[in-house]
């Protein structure tokens, strides 16, 4: 992906989103005629392109513009927190895929909150783990 100036924070986290499978498939099968959401529009174009090109690089430009005109901030230029834009980026996905119940369905993941079902575990409290190590016996 081209660097367009301090943006490999980004690009290293849309390949990394473009590695998880379900995430790809999530994106990749979104109907976009659904939403005015520019931002998953060019992230739904980008990874087909990174899926079917042949080009020697991607350009993140548009999707860029687009998640700035809707509200996730990354200034050009500027050395920016990859956890801080994950969050936002993400939290973007989440409301564009909640707002079209469209999606829950095509996808048939849970319809409560697909990203947080991709993207946050379950909690297991430290007994527990213990046990499963073989730490602690089971009465």
């Amino acid at each position: 992906m081209k660097n367009i100036g301090n943006t490999c924070y980004i690009n290293s986290l849309l390949q990394t989103y473009f590695f998880l499978p379900r995430f790809r498939k999530l994106i990749l099968e979104y109907n976009t005629a659904y939403t005015s959401s520019e931002s998953i529009r060019e992230l739904q174009r980008l990874f087909a392109y990174l899926v079917e090109s042949e080009r020697k690089y991607i350009d993140p430009s548009l999707l860029v513009a687009a998640l700035n005109n809707e509200g996730v901030k990354i200034k050009i230029g500027d050395q920016e927190d990859v956890g801080e834009f994950s969050d936002q980026f993400l939290s973007k996905i989440e409301e564009v895929i909640i707002k079209t119940n469209k999606m829950h369905r095509v996808y048939q993941e849970s319809t409560s909150n697909v990203i947080k079902d991709f993207f946050y575990g379950q909690g297991i409290d430290t007994y527990e783990w213990f046990v499963f190590l073989g730490y602690v016996n089971k009465m």
